[in-house]
């Protein structure tokens, strides 16, 4: 696949890097749950250490952030192209099916909860459609970013202040009810019935730090992203010409900078250590007593924007991957380097949905291993899930898998088959009454 300005297209084609990202993203996310459902408890403190500073910023964070790159860069090319309704009846359906992709995982995710011997089941459900996994919040964000095209940068910047200053006040006032009342937030393990006040229901309808990613602050990332990469999404949207490849070279100068600032910005306002603001799990497994522990205990935590429901996180891995997706983008799809196994993770990158619900069957497998068991078991499922998928891609075209459920759902127009049915069913009932009168 050509870089868009440098093959001369009419439109930019669909860019090869961002798939990799998702891919790379899709791999690590493996990796990290696997090594969760699959962990005999000896290797604790490295599986939290290798999510907290490596998984995490390049495999949720950029997945999300390339999807949200994505999404602008579309709504942007079909607005070009005139074909605004059009794109607006596909976002509803995508929306639709991505949010019911995110509660199923989540049912999945959470079923011991869910279908624990005398748990509620209207809190079961409740769990279910409040927990903000990646594809619940990119059901929501896809909205965000259609609106958020059309707002004033100023007020951009206003609103992912208000997402931060919210997350920093609700968080606050949530820890600051559970301590008057002892109940102890640190486990994470904390929900409706323990706590129901207006403030706790904030908390966990936009807030929870249990779900992959948590509505506040992660909706500030469609801001950003749309107010740093306003200008080149424009660029890359246009139809190509000679002068748009060192206007676009500029451009992306510009992202970098922001970006690097950004990032900066994210370290200074989180490089303090703490334990966690409310859920403390994953520090103490972070320096859990095992013989693979790297952490030092007595540092008393981890920085702030390595923890993934923080506003500094946000901004620090905004800016760490805006940095990668720059660099990529422009020497995989502008310098026409090609590589097979950036072929390889692009084409998996592509096929995040069958990737996103087939993977989560490994929760129901009950094993336990050990850190080189997994290893080499981990290396093993990647080689057959990549080429798999690759050939799937290749041979069949994707046929059979959700993305391709997915384009033919997006293309049929409902409304008009049921008026078209409608329109056939007068023809026959005209039909049956013309030949009931004799044909006169």
């Amino acid at each position: 696949m050509a870089g868009p300005v440098a093959s001369m297209t009419a439109s930019p084609p669909r860019f090869k890097f961002l798939d990799f990202m998702k891919g790379l993203a899709l791999l690590l996310i493996l990796w990290a749950h696997l090594g969760l459902w699959w962990h005999d408890g000896s290797w604790t403190s490295i599986h939290t250490f290798m999510v907290i500073f490596f998984i995490r910023p390049f495999g949720p964070s950029n997945f999300i952030f390339a999807s949200i790159f994505g999404l602008l860069l579309s709504v942007e090319m079909r607005e070009n192209e005139g074909q605004q309704k059009m794109f607006r009846t596909r976002m509803v359906k995508r929306t639709a099916v991505f949010l019911v992709i995110g509660c199923i995982l989540n049912l999945i995710n959470i079923s011991d909860d869910v279908f624990a011997p005398g748990a509620l089941i209207a809190a079961g459900l409740l769990r279910v459609l409040l927990n903000c996994n990646i594809f619940t919040f990119l059901g929501i964000a896809q909205i965000a970013i259609y609106f958020a095209r059309k707002i004033n940068v100023a007020i951009q910047v206003a609103l992912v202040a208000l997402v931060f200053v919210s997350y920093y006040l609700v968080v606050n006032a949530f820890t600051a009810e559970c301590n008057a009342i002892g109940v102890d937030y640190r486990l994470g393990d904390l929900f409706l019935s323990d706590i129901s006040t207006p403030v706790a229901i904030l908390y966990f309808l936009l807030m929870f730090e249990n779900s992959m990613a948590p509505l506040v602050p992660y909706i500030a990332l469609v801001f950003l992203v749309n107010i740093v990469y306003r200008g080149l999404i424009k660029l890359l949207a246009a139809p190509a010409t000679p002068v748009q490849r060192d206007r676009i070279k500029a451009e992306m100068r510009r992202v970098a900078v922001a970006s690097a600032l950004i990032s900066l910005a994210g370290v200074i306002l989180g490089i303090m250590p703490s334990p966690g603001a409310i859920n403390q799990v994953e520090y103490l497994n972070l320096i859990n007593d095992d013989a693979y522990r790297i952490w030092n205990p007595g540092i008393g935590g981890f920085p702030l924007f390595l923890q993934p429901a923080n506003p500094a996180y946000v901004l620090y891995s905004f800016g760490l991957v805006s940095l990668l997706v720059l660099g990529g983008t422009w020497l995989i799809d502008f310098t026409r380097r090609k590589w097979v196994h950036i072929d390889l993770i692009a084409t998996f990158g592509s096929y995040s949905l069958t990737v996103f619900i087939t993977h989560a069957v490994a929760s129901f497998i009950t094993i336990r291993i050990g850190l080189l068991a997994f290893s080499a078991l981990i290396a093993t499922i990647i080689v057959l899930y990549v080429a798999g998928i690759y050939f799937w891609h290749k041979r069949f075209r994707g046929r059979l898998s959700l993305e391709w459920f997915m384009r033919k759902f997006l293309a049929t127009d409902f409304i008009q088959g049921i008026k078209a049915r409608r329109g056939r069913k007068q023809e026959d009932q005209g039909d049956a009454g013309y030949r009931r009168n004799g044909g006169s």
